[in-house]
């Protein structure tokens, strides 16, 4: 999985110095699923190592589905009303991964989000349910990064 996020990081990175944008989705597989933590590991300036959490709650913190193929929606803690929050993404602000898989294998599939503190990145893996969250967000204090694994069903 870590060398599918640096592989993916690295094609993006290395079209965008070209001059392209990694390619979008021209349209959505049908998904609905729930996603569930698996483990986040943070790292915080100034505070030196890895902290891992897991889940303990039982609850999904996802559910991602798409609506007629044009738009992926997520919302974030679903089952919790005074949680729950959700957005929408068009298919041409999803982008899918940029390398062709020789095995067939569905894409993956990304896209980001500005947030007051920072950005967030997502990937959605869907031949085996795996969402990723990458959060950087910088404060006073430093700069904290941390990456929450999910499985989805």
């Amino acid at each position: 999985m870590r060398i599918i996020i640096i592989v993916l990081v690295f094609c993006a990175s290395h079209l965008a110095a070209l001059g392209q944008m990694p390619p979008t989705a021209e349209s959505l597989p049908a998904i609905n699923v729930l996603c569930w933590r698996s483990f986040v590991a943070s790292t915080m300036d100034p505070i030196l190592g890895v902290i891992i959490d897991i889940d303990y709650s039982g609850q999904p913190r996802f559910q991602l589905l798409t609506v007629d193929g044009t738009v992926l929606k997520v919302i974030y803690y679903p089952s919790s009303p005074g949680s729950r929050k959700e957005y929408g993404k068009f298919a041409s602000e999803v982008n899918r991964s940029a390398i062709a898989d020789p095995a067939k294998r569905p894409p993956i599939f990304a896209w980001e989000e500005e947030t007051k503190i920072g950005k967030e990145v997502y990937s959605f893996r869907l031949d085996d349910k795996l969402l990723s969250r990458t959060s950087i967000s910088k404060s006073r204090q430093g700069l904290t990064v941390s990456t929450e694994v999910l499985k989805c069903k």
